[in-house]
């Protein structure tokens, strides 16, 4: 067994047992402290903060010295024996609580304790003071890479039924072609649709940190009552294709026809479809499309974005002929993507609205800089006349 033998540039110093709230959320950040707000997505999805624990009083304060100024550890302790207040006021930050103290200060609902359990450390200098709060932060660190799709699906509260929700797998591809649809086709940037998405919401401090730390988060709630009837049929790939294309169709089909759409994916979940007299119905276009898209030789012919393409397409026109009591010629599978244009655009203007704003601006900033750059190589006038000031020979 090796001897434990504390690093002797960071020293415990004391605890305070009632430190106000206050008090800590004036201390200054720890210099190696980064993303809070991603942090507060993760502890705000996982419901961490709703019960009030006295575990969540517990927080960290370190001092940090600066020996090339005289500053050591010995010196900080010693004012702090004599005067507590001075010596946080003049070395203390915060080491542990950055997060807790972000999300009490701006979500209402939750509870807030009036007073903390500080731990006080000493360390010698910045670098002593990323080494401690490495170690305390290694466990956070692992939460932030947490899957991103199932923290957004968290955030939106979501509460998952099926193992496809709470995975989350392909969750995003599949959101941003489902954003295709209501946009009524795929030629405007995440950025812009984000922009439709939020255009009329009041947002406070937390939830547009959250909306730039989760890009997907406006999507996930504008889809969200269809996520939720999709997820609540338990949806599975040994039932019914489950890649994100095929999701992004089962999505526009909710988010436009909930109930009629409900009763085609339950039939799609139960049945292997038909295939008879030279015609084939939706659900056997849907079951088997992926055969033909996806076979080794005809993906030498196209690429993932236009196989995706088709799989969506297949999907939207297979619910169209059912809804219509139509089926589909044998082995022609109904893969035209004008189905994506036409199915529910119903956000097309406002995308279009915006695009066109952000393309002027792109514009206007080119101009400007043009403009710059023009003024640059003209040549100054108290240059121009110093030709004129040149003495004679």
């Amino acid at each position: 067994m090796t001897l434990f033998v504390p690093n002797p540039d960071i020293v415990y110093v004391d605890q305070i047992e009632d430190l106000p709230l206050s008090d800590f959320g004036a201390l200054p950040d720890h210099p190696a402290q980064r993303q809070t707000a991603l942090h507060a997505v993760h502890l705000i999805a996982a419901g961490v903060l709703n019960e009030p624990l006295d575990q969540h009083r517990e927080v960290a304060i370190t001092m940090i010295g600066d020996p090339d100024h005289g500053d050591t550890i010995e010196k900080m302790i010693d004012l702090y024996r004599t005067d507590r207040a001075a010596a946080l006021a003049r070395y203390a930050h915060k080491q542990d609580g950055h997060t807790r103290f972000y999300s009490w200060s701006t979500i209402d609902d939750l509870p807030v304790p009036e007073t903390l359990r500080a731990t006080v450390y000493a360390v010698s200098d910045v670098a002593a003071a990323t080494k401690s709060y490495n170690a305390m932060d290694s466990i956070l660190a692992a939460k932030g890479a947490k899957d991103m799709a199932q923290t957004t699906v968290r955030i939106a509260q979501i509460s998952p039924r099926s193992d496809w929700l709470k995975q989350a797998s392909g969750l995003s591809t599949a959101l941003n072609m489902t954003l295709n649809v209501v946009c009524g086709g795929g030629n405007f940037v995440p950025t812009d649709i984000r922009s439709v998405l939020l255009a009329d919401l009041q947002l406070n401090p937390l939830e547009v940190e959250l909306h730039r730390a989760l890009p997907h988060l406006a999507a996930v709630n504008y889809f969200k009552s269809a996520l939720q009837l999709l997820d609540s049929l338990e949806p599975s790939a040994p039932l019914m294709p489950m890649a994100a294309p095929y999701v992004a169709g089962y999505l526009s089909i909710l988010q436009r026809d909930p109930e009629r759409g409900k009763v085609f994916l339950e039939t799609l979940q139960g049945e292997s479809g038909r295939y008879s007299g030279g015609l084939m119905d939706a659900f056997f276009s849907i079951k088997m499309v992926g055969r033909r898209i996806f076979n080794p030789k005809e993906k030498l012919k196209t690429t993932p974005k236009q196989r995706n393409t088709m799989a969506l397409s297949c999907v939207l026109n297979a619910y169209n002929g059912w809804a219509e009591g139509t089926n589909f010629t044998a082995d022609k599978f109904p893969t035209e993507s004008r189905v994506i244009t036409s199915f529910n655009p119903v956000l097309r203007n406002a995308a279009n609205d915006v695009r066109k704003a952000h393309e002027r601006a792109k514009i206007k900033a080119r101009q400007r800089q043009t403009t710059v750059q023009t003024v640059m190589r003209q040549p100054r006038s108290s240059d121009r006349g110093a030709e004129y000031d040149q003495p004679s020979a």
